[in-house]
C-alpha cells in the first residue's frame, strides 16, 4: 500500500511539475504577445489579427494540454480550449485569406463579439475552477476568481462597445493577454513551489 501511495504521489507531483511547466512557457508566450500589441498597436494594426490569434491559440493549447494531463478533468477546459484554437484558427484564416470584401472595420467588430463570447466563457470556467477547488479544501484561489471576474468585465466591455476602434481593441486584447499571463505565470510558479 505504501509503495503504490508513493508512485501515486510522484507521478502526481510528475504531473504537476509538467502543468507549471506549460503553464510558464505559455504565459511569457502571451505576455510578450500582449506587450507587442500593447506599446506599438499602430505598427502592428494589420498583424494585430495574427498576433490576438497567437495569443489565444496559446492559451486554447494551454488548456487543451492541461486537460489531457489532469487526473479530474473539467469539460469546461475542453469545451474552451476546442473554442479557442477553433477562435484563433478562424482568425488567421480571416486576416491571412483575401477578405476584400470585408473592411477591417466591419472584421474588428466581429472579432470584438467573437472574443467578447470566448472572455465571458473563459471567466465561467475560472469561477467554476476556483469553486471546485474551495470545494476540494483549497482556499488560495483568489488569483484564479480575480482572473475569472476579469475576463468577464472585459467581456461585457466588448458586448456593450462592439464598434470598437482598431486601437482600442488592440490595446485591450493586448492588455487581457498581458494580466492573464502574469495571473498564469504566478499561479503556475506557486504551483512548481507548492509542489517542487
Amino acid at each position: 500500500m505504501l509503495r503504490q501511495d508513493f508512485t501515486m504521489e510522484t507521478s502526481m507531483e510528475g504531473m504537476l511539475k509538467r502543468h507549471a511547466l506549460s503553464g510558464i512557457i505559455a504565459a511569457i508566450l502571451m505576455i510578450a504577445v500582449g506587450v507587442l500589441l500593447f506599446i506599438n498597436p499602430l505598427a502592428v494594426s494589420i498583424g494585430a489579427g495574427i498576433l490576438i490569434a497567437i495569443g489565444i491559440g496559446i492559451e486554447g493549447i494551454y488548456i487543451l494540454v492541461r486537460y489531457f494531463s489532469s487526473k479530474s478533468r473539467s469539460a469546461w477546459d475542453l469545451v474552451l480550449a476546442i473554442i479557442n484554437i477553433l477562435f484563433a484558427g478562424w482568425i488567421l484564416t480571416l486576416w491571412m485569406g483575401d477578405s476584400k470584401a470585408l473592411t477591417v472595420g466591419v472584421i474588428l467588430n466581429f472579432l470584438a463579439m467573437i472574443f467578447a463570447i470566448v472572455l465571458l466563457m473563459s471567466g465561467f470556467n475560472k469561477l467554476n475552477f476556483a469553486s471546485s477547488l474551495k470545494m476540494a479544501g483549497e482556499y488560495k484561489t483568489g488569483m484564479i476568481t480575480f482572473s475569472g471576474w476579469l475576463n468577464i468585465i472585459l467581456a461585457f466591455f466588448f458586448i456593450i462597445s462592439p464598434f470598437v476602434t482598431t486601437l482600442t481593441f488592440e490595446w485591450m486584447s493586448g492588455i487581457y493577454l498581458i494580466v492573464s499571463g502574469i495571473i498564469l505565470l504566478i499561479e503556475a510558479i506557486a504551483l512548481m513551489i507548492a509542489k517542487g
